[in-house]
């Protein structure tokens, strides 16, 4: 994300979220240490923390499944696949998911957005 961050930095409209699976120890303060240590410009880049239930429906609905198959996942909320990184357009729409572990990643979600900002809806 930070990659990102940094490849869309003269890109005021491209915003980065970040939703915690761990609400009840990513606190707001905690969030914000770890947006500190990668540079996170808090005027784009967010970090969501919140009412547990709330961000496990808003996850679970909108962006990852849960992973029923391994009851003992080592996961807040069985969620799979916590490494994907979501490109979602202006109107809310899911458009493509990233490995937010591979390191061509960045260029690939860039590559994405530039699509995306050439659309015309």
């Amino acid at each position: 994300m930070a990659q990102i961050q940094q490849l869309t930095a003269n890109q005021p409209d491209v915003k980065l979220v970040s939703l915690t699976v761990d609400p009840r120890d990513d606190t707001p303060a905690v969030l914000e240490k770890y947006g500190e240590r990668f540079g996170a410009n808090t005027n784009r880049w967010l970090f969501l923390t919140g009412d547990k239930s709330q961000l496990y429906d808003l996850i679970g609905t909108s962006f990852l499944a849960k992973d029923s198959d391994d009851p003992f996942s080592y996961m807040p909320g069985n969620f799979s696949h916590t490494e994907r990184i979501a490109v979602v357009d202006s109107h809310g729409h899911l458009r493509g998911y990233f490995d937010g572990l591979n390191q061509n990643t960045a260029s690939a979600v860039v590559e994405e957005i530039t699509k995306l900002q050439n659309q015309t809806f």
